[in-house]
């Protein structure tokens, strides 16, 4: 099943409602797969964020101009496209989960619990 890289994007291989849209792997150029990168770090605001070898963006996230159809029919993304679209997306839970995040080192965790401001031992979790 591929799933789009684009943070709050719903998009998935398997979906019912999406069968027009098309998953595209990153590039095998280094130079625009580190683009694609850069792109996807940015919309997730997770500057640590790595593409693995199946890590795909779907084509909403593709502008028309960089898109073509096959004489098969299948959807292709022209050579050098980069996403341009709907790269940052709300999620309503957005606001509530920033509440309850707090900055620490630089790694956002969650805050701790009453029982576990306790403890004499707390573990955090990343989100």
């Amino acid at each position: 099943m591929a799933c789009c890289a684009i943070k709050h994007c719903k998009n998935y291989s398997t979906k019912k409602d999406t069968p027009k849209k098309t998953f595209h792997l990153f590039p095998r150029d280094t130079k625009l797969a580190n683009q694609w990168a850069d792109i996807v770090r940015e919309s997730r605001n997770e500057f640590w964020w790595q593409p693995n070898t199946w890590t795909c963006i779907c084509s909403d996230h593709f502008s028309v101009n960089d898109k073509y159809t096959t004489k098969s029919g299948h959807q292709r993304l022209k050579t050098g496209a980069v996403p341009s679209e709907a790269l940052v997306l709300s999620s309503e839970n957005d606001d509530k989960q920033e509440s309850k995040r707090v900055e620490n080192h630089g790694s956002i965790v969650k805050k701790p619990t009453a029982k576990q401001k306790r403890s004499r031992r707390v573990c955090f979790s990343y989100i």
